[in-house]
């Protein structure tokens, strides 16, 4: 039905017409009887006056008389007709016409603002049992047709099915208890989209107090009930947000906060509204910066940044912050929100891997240096040795010389220091059990500390099985009871060294980032001393960093400890405060197996007489090499070219016992040499010089037939006894 077709307003029905306040209609007999009474009575009197004129005029021939009687007659009647009838008549026609087009105005008015205001109004005949719509409910309802009535069962099925109980218990209740219906639910035409409805209606008596009708009204609420639904989502979004999120006036007092913010501050949410941000305010800011955040929101703009800030607690944590102003439709500011995460963790880790970078860069670095190095010492070293063996024990060179050999090998323990560091020593990895090397460490130790300073043991012998290198593991215990002891020398105190097993999880924050989660074995050694300030924290595993007195410390004790744990797949944590002691924890992941106990055997230096081929890139190591070997008995064919050592290899290759080789040369590595000349003649046996580390696989010396690897510097004992061991079939290669 179209709106603009006039349509009664429900329980209302058309009348034909209505006069001016006071008027009745009339009808048909009374304007006939008026009509008639009208005419009678101007009759008479205008018969009366035609006969007085007529009495006084002089007698007239009858034709002439009747004339004139006639026309009299009519020139008053008619006057008197149009006059009290015809002109009252017309009056009151204009008048009901104009009122049926003002009818006609109000009913299209209505219905153009129930269409505008979505808005319907209907009426339920109790005794007939119809409802009447009117064109505005109709169209919020999708009913398509002429009709304007409905049944009830013909309304209900447009109720969405979730909904129908809820409006049939309401219109019950209004029936039984005569309370109006008031409520809202959704309705779904056949041929239209879902609608959200507000249904309100009242119940009418009759004089007899019976219920007559049902008059109530349909208003489309679809948008505002969508609206509500996003701002309830959004809602429950800011609430359920990980994120902190403060509203705040534009003074910046505290109107809102989450859920989240109460977690992360500490401050409930009573407690923080009315109260300024500054609540959180930690100090490690200035003013500017402040003054610089408030000067961007408050021209409008969007601020961004780092915050670090101090909860309830009195703990700081780290924010990433967005700050942005809320405008109203003039464009003036009204509110500022916050939308901050806490992001303590991540610059937590995000500093553990800068950190662990750096190390490994310098980790890289120190074995550079160290395989140089390395090579100047096997000079020094071999060169030294030699001397003494020319000259005769009486001269005072042999003191000099020894000396200078003291000198040298504590510059190779020095190297070593720096090699554990940088993980690119050779570790000798074997599953042992922590808790006795522990112990044994621990009775060497006491010796050494004051008088002043003890050690407590809490030793877990059930702690389990390691796979590490005993002698690293008795460095790492000695740095650390060093690094304590060192830190209470002033006023002594107790070290507290615990062993034990751990079960490492993700959400331990420690160790987050570091190691993965699984079964542990730790060692903590904790101390009353000094503690560790925040600044040196960052640094106190860096190599050559250290805060004792010049010509106390070399800086690697720490160094050592990290590289060493770092190369057993661990980790090593801490935890200090400055006048408050320290807290070194190693990681250790704990394996099933069964720990191995083995000893060693010494022997006199072996000697021989066998052909050795000796190649090394540094002409001062191939020459200290070459007399070392001739010192016990071999020939000895020495190269620094290791293509010229592989052509002259392969022009006789059955002339060869052994061949000792450096690992890293220019041209052509050691491996790759080697590689060759097993190509030629599968059984020579290989021994490899290595200035940095061992970088031999099991499964590489079996392949190229290497029976050993000796780490530079070399000393005649050492040399003596991997060659000898080497052409005898024996290795000295392990997993």
């Amino acid at each position: 039905m179209s709106p603009e077709k006039s349509q009664p307003v429900a329980g209302q029905t058309a009348s034909p017409s209505h006069g001016k306040e006071g008027m009745k209609p009339l009808s048909h007999s009374h304007n006939a009887l008026r009509l008639m009474a009208i005419t009678a009575i101007a009759i008479f009197i205008a018969e009366g006056l035609v006969m007085f004129v007529l009495a006084h005029l002089p007698p007239l021939p009858p034709p002439v008389t009747g004339t004139l009687d006639a026309a009299l007659l009519t020139a008053i009647i008619l006057p008197a007709l149009y006059k009290f009838f015809y002109q009252p008549l017309m009056r009151h026609v204009t008048e009901r016409l104009a009122a049926e087009d003002k009818l006609l105005e109000s009913q299209h008015r209505l219905e153009r603002a129930q269409k505008t205001a979505k808005l319907g109004l209907w009426e339920y005949d109790i005794a007939k049992g119809e409802i009447i719509l009117s064109s505005g409910t109709k169209l919020i309802l999708g009913v398509a047709g002429e009709s304007d009535k409905m049944t009830v069962d013909e309304y209900f099925s447009i109720i969405h099915p979730a909904d129908r109980g809820v409006a049939r218990l309401a219109i019950m209740d209004s029936l039984d208890y005569t309370k109006p219906i008031n409520l809202d639910y959704r309705v779904k035409p056949a041929n239209g989209e879902e609608r959200v409805v507000h249904h309100y209606a009242e119940n009418f008596y009759g004089k007899d107090g019976s219920l007559e009708r049902m008059v109530g009204a349909l208003k489309d609420i679809t948008d505002r009930a969508r609206a509500n639904e996003d701002l309830a989502r959004l809602a429950m979004a800011v609430e359920q947000a990980d994120e902190a999120i403060v509203i705040t006036d534009i003074s910046g007092i505290i109107q809102y906060v989450n859920p989240a913010f109460e977690r992360i501050t500490g401050y409930a949410r009573a407690e923080a509204i009315g109260q300024n941000p500054r609540i959180l305010k930690s100090g490690k800011h200035d003013h500017q910066y402040y003054a610089n955040m408030w000067k961007t929101i408050s021209s409008g703009h969007v601020w961004r940044g780092h915050i670090i800030n101090k909860n309830k607690a009195g703990e700081l944590y780290e924010d990433e912050a967005v700050i942005s102003p809320l405008l109203d439709k003039a464009g003036r500011i009204i509110n500022y929100v916050a939308v901050k995460r806490d992001i303590t963790r991540e610059v937590e880790l995000e500093k553990q891997v800068r950190h662990s970078q750096k190390m490994e860069a310098m980790g890289a670095l120190a074995g550079g240096i160290a395989h140089d190095f390395n090579n100047i010492l096997s000079s020094i070293i071999g060169y030294t040795e030699m001397a003494m063996d020319s000259i005769p024990e009486r001269f005072e060179a042999q003191d000099d010389l020894r000396e200078v050999l003291r000198a040298g090998r504590r510059a190779r323990d020095l190297i070593k220091q720096i090699l554990t560091f940088s993980r690119q020593s050779e570790k000798d990895m074997r599953p042992i059990l922590p808790h006795m090397i522990i112990r044994e460490s621990l009775k060497l130790i006491r010796a050494s500390l004051p008088a002043k300073v003890s050690v407590r043991e809490d030793i877990d012998v059930n702690s389990g099985v390691v796979l590490a290198d005993p002698t690293q593991l008795n460095q790492v215990l000695l740095n650390l009871i060093s690094n304590a002891s060192h830190s209470m020398s002033a006023q002594g105190g107790e070290i507290k060294v615990v062993l034990a097993h751990r079960e490492v999880k993700e959400t331990m924050p420690a160790v987050a980032g570091l190691i993965r989660p699984g079964q542990y074995v730790t060692l903590c050694v904790s101390d009353m001393g000094h503690g560790i300030s925040k600044e040196d924290m960052e640094r106190i595993f860096e190599p050559f960093f250290t805060t004792k007195a010049l010509g106390e410390g070399t800086g690697l004790g720490l160094a050592i400890v990290h590289g060493v744990i770092t190369s057993h797949d661990g980790a090593i944590t801490v935890e200090s405060e400055p006048e408050k002691g320290s807290t070194f924890c190693v990681y250790l992941p704990r394996i099933e197996a069964t720990a191995e106990i083995e000893v060693e055997m010494g022997g006199e230096t072996p000697r021989g007489t066998e052909t050795i081929m000796v190649v090394d890139d540094e002409e001062p190591v191939v020459k200290v090499l070459k007399r070392s070997l001739a010192r016990l008995g071999y020939k000895v064919e020495a190269f620094t070219d290791p293509l010229a050592a592989l052509d002259f290899f392969n022009s006789a290759p059955e002339r060869f016992d052994l061949v000792i080789t450096d690992h890293s040369m220019p041209k052509l590595s050691g491996l790759m040499m080697v590689e060759r000349m097993v190509a030629t003649r599968p059984d020579i046996p290989v021994v490899i010089l290595t200035g940095a580390s061992s970088v031999v696989s099991l499964e590489q010396a079996n392949t190229l037939g290497i029976r050993g690897v000796i780490n530079k510097p070399v000393t005649n004992a050492e040399l003596a006894s991997v060659v000898r061991r080497a052409m005898d079939g024996d290795s000295n290669i392990s997993n």
